[in-house]
């Protein structure tokens, strides 16, 4: 299921995420809560350069477009 720029599962569980081109300095507070994404899409974004810990715990990420 798509919706907007969010994929999910039947159940609502994320999978992946389309934040591309979102002039994003950094994910977010709540951006934790897309732990289960399986592909993230950041790119064309002015993210900050530390990024260390924003995908601890992103245990099922496998694509990560920065």
């Amino acid at each position: 299921m798509v919706q907007a720029r969010c994929c999910t599962n039947q159940k609502g569980t994320i999978l992946g995420l389309d934040l591309q081109n979102c002039s994003l300095k950094d994910p977010g507070p709540n951006f934790p809560q897309a732990y289960t994404a399986v592909i993230i899409d950041l790119q064309t974004n002015p993210l900050k350069d530390d990024l260390g810990d924003t995908f601890h715990g992103f245990t099922h990420l496998e694509t990560l477009v920065l």
